[in-house]
């Protein structure tokens, strides 16, 4: 299947990253509303992984052009190709605004794992909808794929 990756703002991406994100976090996850959409929205930069028939079937922001939050994949397509196609349109924008090193947000059960991969703990251990949370840093130049199940 041929997906299409664009780079949009929440102004116009609006009612598409909504959909998808209040039905895999807040319904499917179960997270608030008020968690799940936040300040940090309305400055991101926002990618859409679409199917040939204009179907989102992912999506993710960075903010701070350089910190990837918000990603939301349809269950229907949990998959390698849809994971990398959302990385890499959102590694590729961060790039593009110079930034050094990404920052993700990921579970503490998963911490021990993003290290093996080189990124660093950033910060303190911090709670979002009563889940404890650790930023990792990693170099641009040392970028993996992260445990994307993990992450939020």
């Amino acid at each position: 299947m041929t997906l299409h990756s664009t780079i949009t703002n929440w102004q116009r991406g609006k009612h598409e990253i909504t959909a998808l994100r209040e039905r895999v976090f807040v319904y499917e996850r179960h997270l608030p509303h008020q968690v799940e959409f936040d300040q940090h929205d309305s400055s991101a930069i926002h990618a859409l992984i679409k199917t040939p028939d204009n179907t989102v079937v992912a999506t993710g922001r960075i903010i701070d052009n350089r910190e990837i939050s918000r990603l939301a994949v349809a269950r229907t397509h949990r998959n390698l190709a849809v994971y990398k196609a959302l990385f890499s349109q959102l590694f590729a924008q961060a790039k593009q605004t110079g930034a050094n090193d990404i920052v993700v947000a990921c579970t503490l059960e998963s911490v021990g794992y993003h290290e093996c991969l080189g990124y660093q703990k950033l910060g303190n251990v911090y709670m979002e909808a009563g889940i404890p949370r650790q930023r990792m840093c990693c170099k641009t130049a040392r970028f993996t794929l992260p445990d994307i199940t993990q992450l939020h």
